[in-house]
């Protein structure tokens, strides 16, 4: 991660968040779930068992669900979980970018 070798990447990216003086850090894993983390906060949610069709877009989906929802003001563990429900559903479905269902829309606007 970054050139670091040692320690695991939990540590490593608790140390870059003060070596660089970052506000959060984002670490997904695919299957091994994710993390988020500020200076006072460790989000982690696990990755949600799905029938995957296509992994593409899974990723920007994470991010753009996540940064969304954060700059929208929630929570960090709140954003973290819309970010992980959005992109396991986008794993779901075919091509990039799909629809996504009401259900998601809506937690979004609230």
């Amino acid at each position: 991660l970054y050139g670091y070798r040692e320690g695991d990447e939990q540590a490593i990216c608790k140390r870059l968040l003060e070596e660089y003086e970052l506000d959060i850090i984002v670490l997904t894993k695919g299957t091994d779930g994710s993390f988020v983390f500020t200076p006072k906060e460790t989000s982690y949610q696990p990755t949600p068992v799905v029938h995957v069709a296509d992994t593409v877009g899974a990723g920007d989906s994470f991010t753009a669900a996540f940064v969304a929802s954060y700059l929208q003001g929630k929570c960090l563990i709140d954003a973290h979980q819309f970010a992980v429900e959005v992109s396991a559903y986008v794993c779901t479905q075919h091509g990039a970018m799909p629809k996504l269902p009401n259900t998601y829309l809506e937690l979004f606007r609230k």
